[in-house]
């Protein structure tokens, strides 16, 4: 499996922008999204690759992340040939699976760490084997639209047909791994999944080995569709290695359609927050960011309190909208 690009830098782009779809997704469904990196962006080149992540896809999305990083890697080897200017910036944009994806490249081009050690390794292999990329200084954000850090999950809350077909997609994968030894592509996001959990540490253990040395990460921006119809908030987030993330509520948008940005009715309000998570300095990105669960009872009690509001959702309810409400309750 590699990644090609469709098409190389020239001199006069200082940015590279890769935008990376979501499972069952072709890169046409992240055209609304590169218009709006163009419109803002114009500097820019855009590579949007076609992913291996069909429906019965058994790609092993470290594999796949690795290709990535490959990618980017020929991008800068093509400036460095010619002698250009290196990029200014780089940016990673995922949707959905594709937040992973680039989370876990992310973590390969920082290079590996001794607390973390990367999977499919050589046991005779030393940590210095796997530096990191020079260029890793260059990418400077990433942006998750739809981002399942904690993995995916059948929930009370997804509606009857979702729920069903997540089912059965989740006996398929196990009857596949049982008769393969080879995980489905979409079966490594599950909650619990090894990929994740490996991706956890590695993260970690990424943040720990920058801060030793002094170095300042990429910023990550998560943006939060308020009615995820597919992807409950646990699943969404990870507070542990996504303590530091910014996140930004998106309103009136699920868990596809915060990619439609061009949508005639909501399209702006998604434009706006995309564009935001784009290009806002990081301390006006802090400045929006929410809280992305409930507050901290425990922490914030305090004899002054007078009230208790309870925010209690109905049957069948696939709005994921308490959180919110808890939060605009608490402003």
């Amino acid at each position: 499996m590699a990644l090609y690009p469709q098409s190389f830098s020239e001199a006069r782009d200082r940015s590279l922008v890769v935008l990376l779809h979501a499972f069952r997704h072709t890169p046409s469904r992240l055209d609304a999204v590169a218009r709006v990196v163009r419109q803002n962006k114009t500097d820019a080149h855009i590579v949007v690759p076609s992913l291996p992540l069909s429906m019965w896809s058994r790609a092993d999305l470290t594999d796949v992340a690795v290709e990535v990083v490959n990618l980017i890697n020929q991008q800068v080897q093509h400036r460095e040939s010619n002698e250009w200017l290196p990029f200014d910036e780089i940016i990673l944009v995922g949707h959905s699976t594709g937040s992973m994806i680039s989370r876990k490249a992310y973590v390969i081009l920082c290079g590996e760490a001794t607390a973390a050690p990367f999977e499919h390794r050589d046991p005779s292999h030393t940590p210095e084997q796997r530096p990191r990329k020079p260029w890793a200084p260059q990418v400077k954000r990433i942006v998750q639209l739809s981002g399942m850090n904690g993995g995916w999950s059948v929930s009370h809350h997804m509606g009857l047909r979702r729920a069903l077909e997540f089912s059965v997609g989740s006996a398929v994968a196990h009857l596949v791994l049982s008769l393969t030894g080879q995980r489905l592509a979409i079966d490594h996001i599950r909650r619990g999944a090894p990929f994740l959990t490996e991706l956890r540490l590695q993260w970690l253990g990424m943040e720990e080995r920058a801060g030793k040395e002094g170095r300042t990460l990429a910023t990550v921006v998560q943006l939060l569709g308020t009615v995820d119809d597919l992807v409950s908030p646990d699943d969404n987030l990870d507070l542990v290695t996504g303590r530091e993330f910014v996140y930004l509520d998106v309103p009136r948008s699920g868990h596809i359609d915060l990619i439609k940005m061009d949508d005639p009715v909501d399209g702006e309000d998604r434009r706006k927050k995309f564009t935001f998570a784009l290009t806002a300095p990081i301390e006006e990105l802090r400045k929006k960011s929410v809280v992305p669960s409930d507050p901290d009872l425990v922490a914030k009690s305090s004899p002054h309190f007078t009230d208790v509001v309870f925010v209690v959702h109905g049957i069948r309810d696939t709005g994921f909208w308490t959180h919110k409400i808890a939060r605009r309750v608490q402003a």
